[in-house]
């Protein structure tokens, strides 16, 4: 049987992203490269490590649709009911699974560490996200905290959703450390909580000053997207191109190599 062959992975893999599919917790495009990413997770380590993005996966779905209606009012929910496209997947998925990739081609020791921190980043983050939005006050700006900002508003912060970051990191890393994906000692899991936790504030750091963002001439508003209220919007400030994707991608890379440096 070739090495990258594994029927049972094929099998418990396509079937969990066909009923991500039907569940509507991914698009058509999401479901597929889901499939792929999470595929060659399996080839690299198995169940355990498959498990890990399998928890990812579902807390940040379970966290998207927590109080949606609520963030709907609010003018944060994800669209589409919080299904997930590839660009999404990639963007939060796509550095761990890079490191699966790389784990199958030549396995360097740190490699496990830095798959299961770049997860950590992306879970933290999401749970920030989407928990902090069912805070009853507006969030702060993490840049300055006397500030009060709309819901929604990158950088914007709050109480809740550091909590539920701090608690979600700590809980993955300790089930990573059980697993026996990182080695089980307590600085393993304390590297990877810190490098997680931390990893989701660089993510509002990020967005509260270089991501790009724009106005919507139909609402008035500051947003993330270049097309708001099916009008195109004028930039306002931050990078060119450096969209919430982009940011995602920055944040889990810089919150690994602080878990690899803390860890070393």
């Amino acid at each position: 049987m070739a090495p990258w062959l594994d029927v049972g992975g094929l099998a418990v893999v396509g079937l969990l992203a066909l009923a991500s599919y039907a569940l509507r917790a991914l698009t058509p495009g999401g479901a597929l490269l889901g499939f792929l990413l999470g595929y060659t997770t399996w080839l690299a380590g198995g169940l355990r490590w498959f498990l890990l993005l399998l928890v990812t996966f579902a807390a940040t779905v379970q966290a998207t649709r927590a109080g949606y209606r609520l963030k709907s009012l609010k003018g944060m929910a994800e669209k589409r009911r919080g299904a997930r496209g590839w660009l999404n997947v990639l963007a939060n998925v796509g550095p761990s699974s890079l490191m699966a990739l790389l784990f199958v081609l030549a396995p360097f020791p740190a490699t496990p560490l830095l798959f299961t921190s770049f997860l950590c980043v992306a879970l933290a983050d999401t749970v920030a996200t989407e928990l902090g939005g069912l805070s009853r006050g507006p969030p702060r700006l993490i840049t300055r905290p006397w500030v009060r900002v709309p819901p929604g508003t990158s950088g914007g912060v709050s109480g809740l959703g550091l909590g539920a970051s701090l608690l979600a990191a700590a809980l993955f890393s300790l089930m990573a450390w059980l697993l026996g994906v990182v080695e089980p000692t307590p600085l393993a899991w304390f590297a990877v909580c810190l490098g997680g936790f931390l990893g989701a504030l660089l993510d509002s750091l990020l967005g509260a000053t270089l991501q790009e963002r724009f106005l919507c001439p139909n609402c008035g508003r500051v947003v993330e997207e270049r097309v708001h209220c099916l009008r195109l919007c004028e930039r306002r400030s931050g990078i060119p191109g450096l969209d919430n994707n982009v940011v995602n991608i920055l944040a889990i890379a810089l919150g690994g190599l602080l878990s690899l440096l803390l860890f070393s």
